[in-house]
């Protein structure tokens, strides 16, 4: 709960929720994927696999809420953008799992992420990159060349 001005805001916090609940569901699934991978599951059936049900339960859920499909025309080359990237990392996490010797490691390096993000995020929409952030970036550099040499 966050208060501003006396007044409390729990619905600007939905998003913690979401959040954490979307952190527990990351860490199940990679465990799980590892485990099918292990027993000689490919990626590619297995991705398959789960594209098929995401799709599905994608598609009951619009129908339940009456969502519409439309796109405007500059969205497309986004929407296929953003569907490239997303066939890229699940691809490329599959194969991962499958190589690594534990998906902790896999975890680790694909979390770090958020020193991508750091640095895009300040040269395409000009967030501030101020002295924390780039000791943050380095830190979080330095913590992948540890587990690295480990």
């Amino acid at each position: 709960v966050i208060s501003i001005s006396g007044k409390t805001h729990k619905a600007e916090l939905k998003w913690v929720l979401f959040s954490l609940l979307a952190h527990l569901c990351f860490a199940f699934g990679s465990l799980m994927s590892k485990q099918f991978l292990n027993m000689g599951l490919q990626p590619y059936t297995y991705l398959f696999y789960i594209t098929s049900f995401v799709s599905i339960v994608n598609l009951i859920e619009a129908r339940r809420k009456k969502v519409k499909f439309n796109l405007k025309r500059n969205q497309w080359l986004l929407i296929l953008i953003i569907g490239l990237a997303s066939v890229g990392f699940n691809t490329f996490m599959q194969f991962c799992y499958k190589l690594a010797p534990n998906p902790v490691y896999v975890v680790a390096i694909n979390t770090a992420s958020i020193m991508s993000l750091t640095v895009f995020s300040a040269l395409i929409f000009k967030d501030e990159l101020n002295k924390q952030k780039v000791i943050g970036v380095l830190g979080v550099l330095g913590g992948l060349l540890i587990l690295a040499l480990t």
